[in-house]
């Protein structure tokens, strides 16, 4: 029997993808942020190989446009890195996402406390980000005056 394999991952593929984060662009520009053609596909591509990566299966391709509008409303996101830096966070959440599975946290719970070690304790470096979550999420990093006390 020839059993063929399909990859899962493409239930959203990624030009698909790349049309709807082009489609960010009008609420991105608001923050002074634009999207090219080719960082939209490098992003797409990003999802899909961290899809991968981390053994995950999504099939909105939701998280990506999640994650570019949050983040770009961040003030410590440079216009000139913003792509890469979002296909930086993008691979960091499902990496959260997986690792870190007993947090309970909505998807949208992520992206925020994400946003939040990002602008405050990390101050914009997403190499201290992936310590930083569970860090905080654990209650070993100070709290903003504003961050809510749980986020279960």
């Amino acid at each position: 029997m020839n059993i063929g394999i399909i990859s899962i991952n493409s239930a959203f593929p990624a030009q698909a993808e790349k049309e709807n984060i082009l489609g960010l662009n009008g609420k991105l520009s608001e923050n002074g942020l634009i999207i090219s053609e080719n960082q939209a596909l490098s992003i797409a591509e990003a999802r899909e190989s961290s899809l991968q990566s981390n053994g995950r299966i999504e099939f909105s391709g939701k998280t990506a446009e999640k994650i570019i509008l949050e983040f770009g409303k961040s003030a410590c996101i440079d216009r000139d890195t913003f792509a890469d830096t979002v296909c930086e966070l993008i691979d960091i959440f499902y990496y959260l996402r997986n690792g870190y599975p007993e947090t309970r946290l909505s998807d949208d719970q992520l992206i925020s406390v994400m946003r939040e070690c990002f602008d405050n304790e990390c101050a914009g470096d997403t190499d201290l980000l992936a310590d930083a979550v569970p860090d905080r999420l654990a209650g070993k990093r100070k709290k903003s005056p504003t961050e809510p006390e749980s986020y279960e």
